[in-house]
């Protein structure tokens, strides 16, 4: 038997790769650069998500280690 559409073997990885595409032509087509590569070097980006409860959390610890650069966080380099 075999299962077509939602039923079909893979879907969720299918489904994964059309959101994370989706999302980064949006991203890219409204502020004209590309959300998967760093904007200093160039080089592929870790994407995480983060919800909006951990959001206050993170935002804070990410303050102590990284510094703001054009919207992205960008670990500081030590003395």
């Amino acid at each position: 038997m075999r299962y077509y559409g939602i039923h079909s073997r893979g879907i969720e990885e299918k489904l994964d790769a059309i959101r994370k595409k989706t999302r980064a032509y949006a991203i890219g087509h409204c502020f004209h650069t590309d959300p998967r590569r760093c904007p200093r070097c160039g080089d592929a980006m870790i994407e995480q998500v983060k919800y909006s409860f951990e959001a206050g959390r993170v935002m804070r610890s990410l303050t102590v280690t990284h510094y703001l650069y054009k919207g992205y966080f960008i670990p500081r380099r030590g003395p």
